[in-house]
């Protein structure tokens, strides 16, 4: 009898690590998030994504509205009768007529273009900016479904292992070598992963469902399954990744632009305080024969005087908007600097994180899971022990792919922040060459 048992006991191990093995296959077999996928993706975001679509057409009306900008204004015809006696009617001129037309001087119509145009620029640039956090969004939501589909791949493995352990408690419970409290807890333990991991099916099928509203596809179309990139060793110095914010940031782009037209709206509201003129040609002559009487030529020019103080309190109102925009500049400035500071940190941090559970936490829990499995079948150790092994490794497994997704997450906002395109430039930038970059995290 104890050789049928330690002969089961050994099926059973060795099917267990099939199983193992066959999930750890499988979970290498997938999409690897990486650069070339986020564009491809932004490029479909770009052309499908309302809020996207939405900021280029107010990009293109900015456009527009710069191109509609006058510089003549339309002439002004007018049209008149005179009433009074037939002599004074005849020797004036009865039917009166002519045309007005304003000026285009002291600059103002070309003023009030460079206002348009700084405007489209503004749009222009708002619509960069809104595709750059679409694609940091789509950054997130990948690696949020990676992690999902790891943390569902771990828990399959789980239930696998939890359910050798079951059914070898069992057959140990049958041939008296195991109490059912044991078969109870291995049981248990099965149960509430099997509960978990459809837990993990659903938060899966969130994370996906989230994924395809970015890129306006159907609710429940189809991916494939993604992995996780491998984890960046190092970054550029801070101060230089400082410098590049301050040069390329797309959200102070889009302050800069505002500031010029800020600048370009003071100047346009100092012009306006220039009068306007206008010249016209006016006619009289006489209705019933069409004899011509008399011709003017005639020239008008606004008094601004009386609302002097009017153009100075404007001139004040858009000189002190445009100080705002500068100030919200700096102020914007020291925000990049603190928080690109407080993203290298925490990148540095996940990622030496994500490096010590892989190299050393994972080999080192597995190692001793293993040895208290074999304990186990071999009586010289309880079941307890097993479950907290199994517990432990896959809490380090499940750390570990945490870390990397959460320093890839920041990598995200912090290529937002820089105004960098692609994640690759850090791994390029910072990995010598003497040293290669490391895998991903997935076994």
């Amino acid at each position: 009898m104890k050789i049928n048992f330690l002969v089961g006991c050994s099926l059973v191990i060795l099917c267990s690590r099939n199983f193992a093995a066959e999930a750890s296959a499988g979970a290498t077999k997938g999409v690897l998030i990486s650069a070339r996928l986020v564009e491809a993706l932004a490029e479909e975001a770009r052309t499908n994504h309302p809020a996207l679509r939405a900021a280029d057409a107010r990009a293109d009306a900015g456009v527009w509205n710069a191109a509609a900008v006058r510089n003549w204004e339309d002439p002004t015809a007018k049209v008149g009768v005179m009433g009074a006696e037939r002599a004074m009617r005849a020797e004036d001129g009865d039917l009166l007529y002519g045309v007005e037309q304003k000026l285009p001087l002291f600059g103002k119509p070309r003023a009030a273009r460079a206002v348009a145009q700084a405007g489209a620029i503004v749009q222009r640039r708002n619509a960069h900016f809104r595709g750059q956090e679409v694609r940091r969004d789509l950054v997130k939501q990948l690696l949020r479904v990676a992690l999902s589909e790891r943390l569902l791949e771990l828990g399959r493995v789980d239930l696998t292992a939890l359910t050798t352990t079951a059914a070898t408690s069992e057959d140990k419970f049958r041939h008296g070598f195991a109490s059912s409290v044991e078969v109870l807890q291995a049981q248990n333990e099965r149960a509430r992963r099997a509960n978990l991991l459809l837990t993990d099916e659903n938060i899966l099928r969130a994370e996906r469902t989230s994924l395809n509203r970015l890129l306006n596809r159907p609710t429940d179309a189809a991916w494939p399954t993604f992995l996780l990139p491998a984890t960046v060793p190092a970054l550029p110095p801070v101060e230089e990744l400082i410098l590049h914010a301050s040069e390329s940031a797309p959200q102070l782009d889009v302050m800069r632009a505002s500031l010029k037209e800020a600048e370009s709206t003071v100047s346009l509201t100092r012009k306006e305080r220039l009068p306007n003129v206008g010249v016209g040609l006016e006619g009289r002559q006489f209705a019933d024969t069409g004899e011509f009487r008399q011709g003017m030529f005639t020239l008008g020019v606004s008094i601004p005087w009386g609302n002097r103080s009017r153009y100075q309190a404007d001139l004040r109102r858009e000189q002190r908007k445009a100080e705002a925009v500068q100030l919200d500049i700096d102020d914007f400035q020291l925000v990049l600097r603190d928080e690109i500071t407080r993203l290298a940190i925490r990148i540095e941090n996940a990622g030496r994180e994500s490096a010590l559970y892989r190299t050393e936490i994972v080999p080192r829990t597995r190692q001793t899971q293993e040895g208290a499995h074999a304990n186990w079948l071999n009586n010289r150790s309880s079941l307890r022990d097993v479950l907290e092994a199994h517990r432990l490794l896959l809490e380090a497994q499940a750390t570990e792919a945490r870390a990397t997704a959460e320093q890839h997450s920041m990598l995200a906002e912090l290529a937002l922040h820089c105004g960098l395109a692609d994640l690759e430039n850090y791994t390029r930038r910072s990995t010598p060459a003497n040293i290669p970059a490391q895998g991903g995290s997935n076994p």
